[in-house]
């Protein structure tokens, strides 16, 4: 499309995302927000997609906890982590390693040990 000339609007977007979603493949539309490095919009379109009664597989969470590490916001990055729990998505095993190494590179010593214990 872009190669022809066109630029995609934001109805073409939000189109695109929608029809990538409905074929299942919404960790792609979280991992682009990642990649990108808009971890906001990441953040919004999981918890839409929660509220739209998708249940998001545990992976869609890393890469959102991930940037936020990554950005120094260890407490939204926590908070996130327990939400997921609360809503009943349980952390898989590649969740929890992705905590505790994002919170030993920050520092997160004890926080590490206490993911690590539960």
């Amino acid at each position: 499309m872009m190669k022809e000339g066109f630029v995609p609007d934001v109805n073409t977007f939000n189109s695109l995302v929608e029809a990538i979603c409905n074929a299942g493949e919404v960790d792609f539309c979280v991992d682009m927000y990642h990649s990108v490095g808009r971890i906001d919009e990441a953040f919004r379109f999981l918890h839409n997609l929660i509220e739209d009664g998708h249940k998001p597989f545990p992976s869609l969470y890393a890469p959102i906890i991930k940037g936020m590490f990554r950005r120094g916001q260890f407490d939204d990055a926590f908070c996130f982590f327990s939400e997921m729990k609360v809503k009943g998505h349980p952390p898989n095993r590649p969740v929890y390693t992705m905590m505790i190494t994002m919170c030993g590179r920050g520092g997160k010593h004890v926080e590490a040990a206490i993911i690590w214990w539960r």
